[in-house]
């Protein structure tokens, strides 16, 4: 959120030369400017008249007057806490715009106050995302300048609803692959982002891609079976020492081995797509 502090209009008595202390009412305004997730600018205006007495010194001619030494003065006789109260109203104004999100610029855009500044990208997207079937996907970018349109295309299509600057896939989908590029756009043109190329896996049967393997240890020992797989949703992984269930998870740890723990082990994975069981690991322990 950027604020600025803005003279409109100033009433001066007397105005004449030779005068040492004279009175203002000054018309001022508080401007805010967001240009955050929601990807649009907004500006709030607060509106006050405040009497201001000259700060000693020589005598500035009206003509001559310049912005901030007028601010400094309306400053200087605000009521202590009013300058921090009109700025957090002005930022509330804006606040209460952005839920739900508005993206459209103001017209026309207040360009005494922001100027004009032309869209760039300022850090380009994840060139490759991969994903499973159902999980949540997010793709950003980094946008500067004022004010912006911003777009997310996904193979040169415009996302409806998908202008800010960074774009949530929940729940994706195969159909959801492709690339997706962001947009950003003002009166002084129009830049495009590099794309970013998603790849969503199917839901998937487990498939064994490292089977466990034997081991031979002696007594007190730690032994370590491990299993690494393919498979979405997540599996259960259950281990089985001679047919007998001895634990769960992608790993089985003998912390200190004793003869007992010899035998034949193997691990059966499932998910709703399917159950796959490993080959027979020997472990071995020897006093």
């Amino acid at each position: 959120m950027q604020l600025k502090w803005k003279v409109t209009a100033m009433d001066c008595y007397p105005e004449f030369s030779g005068a040492t202390d004279y009175v203002f009412n000054v018309h001022w305004d508080c401007l805010s400017y967001y240009n955050g997730v929601s990807g649009g600018p907004f500006y709030g205006r607060v509106y006050s008249v405040t009497s201001v007495p000259a700060s000693p010194g020589p005598f500035i001619p009206y003509a001559d007057l310049k912005e901030e030494q007028v601010l400094d003065w309306v400053y200087g006789v605000m009521p202590s806490g009013d300058k921090e109260r009109y700025e957090n109203s002005s930022m509330q104004q804006i606040l209460n715009k952005i839920t739900p999100p508005v993206v459209t610029p103001p017209n026309p855009w207040p360009t005494d106050v922001f100027p004009i500044i032309a869209p760039s990208i300022s850090s380009q997207p994840q060139t490759g995302i991969t994903c499973w079937s159902g999980q949540n996907v997010s793709i950003q970018a980094g946008v500067a300048g004022q004010p912006l349109n911003l777009q997310w295309q996904k193979d040169g299509v415009n996302i409806s609803g998908a202008n800010f600057s960074s774009y949530v896939l929940n729940d994706a989908q195969v159909g959801d692959a492709g690339t997706y590029v962001l947009t950003a756009a003002n009166s002084l043109g129009s830049v495009a982002s590099s794309g970013c190329v998603l790849a969503v896996n199917p839901p998937q049967a487990p498939v064994i891609t490292s089977q466990p393997a034997g081991l031979s240890v002696k007594v007190g020992e730690f032994a370590l079976l491990s299993v690494a797989f393919d498979a979405y949703p997540a599996p259960v992984c259950v281990w089985s020492k001679d047919g007998a269930d001895v634990g769960l998870g992608n790993n089985y740890a003998i912390q200190s081995a004793s003869l007992q723990n010899s035998g034949t082990y193997k691990v059966t994975i499932s998910n709703s797509y399917g159950t796959v069981e490993s080959s027979p690991a020997v472990v071995e322990v020897t006093e």
